[in-house]
């Protein structure tokens, strides 16, 4: 019955896949003096979009495996290739291992602290709002507790951004 409140472990993987690469996005952003704005309005993940982040013709398609090797996944072909709308004219994947390990404390929740404490303040409401979105089911804050007794993590591979072209098997 619990479980019920919680999004399964595969979309809180995906959404921990999101989430570290917005860290990194946030930390680029702080150094080049760009409004955190700019990296919030480019996820679309939590929308159920086309794509996990897109701005400026750049698109970004987040997959987290299970394992520690670069294995994913692809629902279908148009993950990769460039969409004409809105007009593509880059495409990454961003890659990242997430396996089980009871031993690291590392959770959804630890990303989405990670995240909060790099976001300015003035848009912590609109990101928690995307997050209550996410994928029709989303994270509540109110159920933090709960989501603390979830399946820890440990992050490996690390994050690694893979352009998409025609010399990409």
């Amino acid at each position: 019955i619990v479980q019920t409140h919680v999004m399964p472990v595969s979309k809180q993987m995906g959404l921990t896949g999101e989430l570290i690469l917005m860290e990194q996005l946030l930390n680029f952003a702080t150094a080049k003096r760009i409004h955190h704005s700019r990296v919030l309005n480019a996820w679309k993940g939590y929308d159920s979009s086309d794509r996990d982040y897109y701005a400026n013709g750049i698109a970004i398609e987040v997959k987290a495996s299970g394992s520690r090797n670069r294995v994913h996944m692809i629902s279908s072909i148009e993950q990769l290739l460039l969409s004409q709308e809105p007009k593509e004219e880059n495409l990454y994947v961003y890659s990242v291992g997430l396996s089980s390990d009871s031993s690291r404390g590392y959770r959804l929740v630890t990303q989405i602290d990670n995240v909060e404490r790099l976001l300015d303040p003035s848009l912590h409401n609109i990101f928690y709002e995307f997050l209550e979105n996410y994928c029709g089911e989303g994270y509540h804050r109110d159920l933090r507790d709960r989501y603390n007794l979830e399946p820890e993590f440990t992050i490996s591979p690390t994050g690694g951004l893979i352009q998409i072209d025609d010399d990409v098997d």
